[in-house]
Parts: C-alpha cells; sequence; structure tokens
C-alpha cells in the first residue's frame, strides 16, 4: 500500500545533498516514499549523517569499521570508494585501519577489509590512469596540445 503522507519529506533536500557529499559519485537512489531506498535518504543521510557532533570523516570510519565487522562485503566498497574519492581517507590509512582491525576483531575479518579496500584503491588508479592517458591522445586536460 503507497504512502500517500510523507511524514519526513522536509529531509528530502538535506539527504541528497549529504547523500552527494557522503556517496561521492554514487548517485543517491530515487525511490517510491516509503521505501528503504527513500528512508535510508532522508532518515540516514537528511537525519543521521547531518548531526553535529561527530564529522563525516569520523562517521565513515565507524562505518567503514562496522561493515567490516558485520562481514559486509557486499556494501563495503561502496563506502570504501566514497571514503576515497571525498579524500576523508587515503589507501595508508585504509591499511591502519585493517591494522586496528586485526588486533580488535581478528585477522579474518582485517583481511577481508583490506582485500576489498586494496581492490577499490586500484579501480582508482586504474580509472585515473584512464584519464590521464585519455587526455594526453587528446592533448591535455584542456585539450590543448601540451
Amino acid at each position: 500500500m503507497p504512502m500517500t503522507d510523507d511524514p519526513f519529506a522536509h529531509l528530502l533536500e538535506k539527504g541528497n545533498e549529504m547523500w552527494a557529499e557522503v556517496m561521492v559519485s554514487l548517485p543517491a537512489p530515487t525511490a517510491p516514499v516509503g521505501s528503504l531506498d527513500d528512508l535510508a535518504l532522508k532518515l540516514v543521510f537528511g537525519g543521521l549523517w547531518s548531526r553535529p557532533g561527530l564529522s563525516i570523516r569520523d562517521r565513515r570510519l565507524i562505518n567503514l569499521t562496522l561493515l567490516a565487522v558485520l562481514g559486509r562485503d557486499d556494501i563495503t566498497p561502496f563506502h570504501v570508494r566514497a571514503a576515497l574519492e571525498s579524500g576523508d581517507v587515503d589507501a595508508a590509512q585504509l591499511e591502519e585501519l585493517g591494522v586496528q582491525l586485526a588486533f580488535y576483531t581478528g585477522w579474518p575479518v582485517a583481511t577481508s577489509f583490506l582485500l576489498l579496500a586494496r581492490r577499490e584503491v586500484q579501480k582508482l588508479a586504474d580509472e585515473a590512469a584512464e584519464v590521464d592517458a585519455s587526455e594526453e591522445e587528446v592533448g591535455g586536460p584542456d585539450g590543448a596540445p601540451g
């Protein structure tokens, strides 16, 4: 049964803004009112991620830790990529998070997390190399000969 009155409509704009800041290149979901995606956008991003008290970077590190501990290998790559793309976390800091995880949650959790994180670091490096190569073919980032 579709919802006709949306008690969380006031959080949509903030949710979209925060989604763009947190998830960077991943497009925001567009979904029917009351669906899980709609509620996540409004309540999680428009509400939780927008709260004062912790920085977005702090929340990212908490999220990455929890996703690793929960073994959420399906969702972790999206958050690793967003953390890297935002500049909040770099590859060395992801490695250090893996070390911290190893001692507090165990080597299997840390190893799984680091395999995923390293894969995302490599994907971003490969994508950057492809962009650089295509810019060289065209003649530079502005299209003018080097």
